[in-house]
């Protein structure tokens, strides 16, 4: 599964390449890792949208120990290490995860075993127009 996964992405990647939109920056990419859906043997494509959500929890991702956490300098004196974290979200706990806003979007296409291609900008614009000053207590 994960050959077959891994050569259909090289298909679509170099697809991409030679047919790029001019208006995208980036494309997002999900290629559902299940066996291809077609009586063919072929997966898919569709281009989506994004599904919109967010992480409902503090954060997606657990410390985990890294055994003697500290390096010793001399008796008095020890340098923290920084924690070690793990990439470890819990699915359900995105925000949205049973809405459903549109049967185009990237999860709906991965859910039906398709891959999603998702045309993307590369840019943080602003969310709302601020200006002026922002006075902060002393």
């Amino acid at each position: 599964m994960i050959t077959e996964a891994s050569r259909h992405s090289v298909r679509l990647i170099n697809y991409l390449y030679h047919n790029w939109d001019e208006g995208v920056e980036l494309y997002s990419i999900n290629v559902p890792l299940q066996p291809a859906t077609t009586a063919a043997g072929k997966r898919k494509v569709m281009y989506s949208r994004i599904r919109p959500n967010r992480w409902l929890s503090e954060s997606p991702f657990r410390e985990v120990s890294s055994g003697d956490a500290t390096t010793a300098l001399d008796d008095n004196d020890k340098i923290q290490s920084p924690p070690l974290l793990r990439w470890e979200p819990d699915l359900a706990d995105i925000h949205g995860s049973t809405d459903r806003t549109s049967d185009m979007d990237d999860d709906w296409m991965v859910r039906g075993g398709k891959t999603s291609v998702t045309p993307l900008k590369a840019n943080f614009m602003h969310a709302v127009q601020a200006e002026g000053e922002i006075e902060l207590d002393a």
